[in-house]
């Protein structure tokens, strides 16, 4: 005879701990045993096969929902689990949750299935599962396809679409756009740069330089895309950066940073040279204010977020 499984339920009950570790993508076996280890259970006496049997229930229930987590809004539409709204938006948060340094990784990357492939290397380098770095990359491209061509904010359509939380959407707009915009985020020059300082730099951009800035006077009502009139303003300012200006905007930078404490005034005195760019604000003809590139800066191990 065939075994048949059946799995029957009333109210859903989600252990975050499990689901946590489903997310990690640890097999079964590896999650009862990290439960196992833990202290809080030892007075219960629990063998390994109650843990596993309750770990893989718990597996089975999460792969269940996942093609509805993919849809955010199908799994609170649903009538299949009873799940009430609190555990509804834990389970959305967390799936769409990532790791800093596996999305470090996929910056700058073409989100094709080529790339995918390759995410043994970046499973190995940050010493994340590779179950996980596939969730991860699968979320990233999945949002990125459903908004690159939507119209308004990236934010708001981010939540509408995908019902998470707006600093996490925030995180996945800064993705979006620079996947959009194919920002060479891989070079060598950039490894000491973090993921939240290309997410500064990438918020920056979205609200002064795209066609949704509310300055942007060929509104066109779109995050991902940079204005293009915008952009070819800064093209008057690339005189900035040639040789014979520098020694002036070195001299106009320290000036600038006289209120500076004087060990970091010395430090950005004693490190100028032709790696970083500094950020000065100048406001274009168009009231965009902007950060352009004045004076070519590095400082080491000071990252942009510090700077």
């Amino acid at each position: 005879m065939n075994e048949v499984e059946v799995f029957v339920g009333n109210h859903t009950t989600i252990d975050p701990e499990i689901y946590e570790l489903w997310l990690k993508g640890y097999s079964a076996n590896e999650a009862a045993g990290i439960l196992q280890k833990q202290e809080s259970l030892q007075p219960f006496q629990a063998t390994l096969e109650d843990l596993l049997s309750d770990v893989q229930d718990h597996f089975h229930l999460f792969n269940g929902l996942e093609n509805m987590l993919k849809s955010p809004p199908r799994l609170q539409n649903q009538q299949v689990y009873q799940i009430d709204e609190a555990t509804q938006a834990m389970l959305i948060e967390k799936y769409y949750s990532f790791d800093a340094s596996v999305i470090r990784e996929v910056l700058g990357r073409k989100l094709t299935s080529r790339s995918r492939k390759d995410l043994d290397d970046i499973s190995e380098l940050t010493c994340i599962p590779l179950r996980s770095c596939r969730r991860q990359f699968d979320n990233v491209k999945r949002v990125f396809k459903t908004v690159e061509e939507l119209k308004g904010y990236l934010v708001d359509n981010i939540c509408t679409h995908f019902r998470m939380p707006e600093a996490l959407a925030r995180d996945y707009a800064a993705v979006v756009f620079i996947a959009n915009n194919r920002f060479e985020t891989g070079k060598k020059k950039l490894n000491y740069l973090h993921f939240r300082d290309f997410v500064a730099c990438a918020t920056h951009m979205i609200t002064n330089w795209s066609y949704s800035s509310v300055v942007c006077t060929n509104h066109e009502d779109m995050d991902v895309d940079l204005d293009r009139n915008f952009l070819q303003l800064l093209r008057e300012l690339k005189v900035l950066i040639e040789k014979d200006c520098l020694e002036e905007h070195r001299a106009l930078m320290l000036k600038a940073a006289q209120g500076l404490p004087e060990r970091v005034y010395m430090h950005i005195d004693s490190n100028f040279r032709v790696e970083w760019f500094w950020p000065f604000t100048v406001n274009s003809e168009h009231g965009h204010e902007v950060y352009i590139i004045l004076t070519q800066l590095k400082v080491k191990g000071t990252s942009v977020i510090d700077l």
